[in-house]
């Protein structure tokens, strides 16, 4: 994961996608190619040690995971180095509970991958406005 990292060039946007479906990262991966540079995690604690090291500008995550759910991360970030990082939900599952610290919730389907990077280009418009700013 590092060294795909690395080649990508750094003024792109590091995106964290935790998603356990291998297929649902590397569609992802290629959509968001030449946008941004896209780290994966298939798992909870593969995200949380990537997290550990890594500040991500956005976060893709599902909320079904093979070790847990991935709402608990959305809680975890907010007492973290992380916090602050936006974080799009993009999932198959209901959230089943108030989402108001995500940008944005997706339900995955053949159809909404464009969605998705239409909301990843709309964050990323809005940080770098922030940044122009000085914010």
């Amino acid at each position: 994961m590092a060294a795909a990292i690395a080649r990508a060039p750094v003024e792109m946007p590091l995106v964290l996608h935790v998603d356990d479906d291998a297929d649902t990262l590397e569609i992802t991966a290629a959509s968001l190619a030449g946008i941004a540079r896209v780290a994966q995690a298939p798992d909870l604690s593969t995200a949380r040690r990537f997290l550990s090291e890594n500040r991500p500008d956005i976060l893709i995550l599902d909320i079904a995971l093979p070790d847990g759910s991935g709402l608990d991360l959305v809680s975890e970030l907010a007492g973290s180095d992380n916090a602050g990082t936006p974080i799009v939900i993009y999932t198959a599952q209901d959230g089943g509970r108030d989402l108001r610290e995500v940008e944005a919730v997706l339900t995955k389907s053949k159809k909404s991958l464009p969605n998705l990077v239409e909301t990843i280009l709309a964050i990323r418009e809005r940080q770098e406005a922030s940044k122009r700013r000085g914010g």
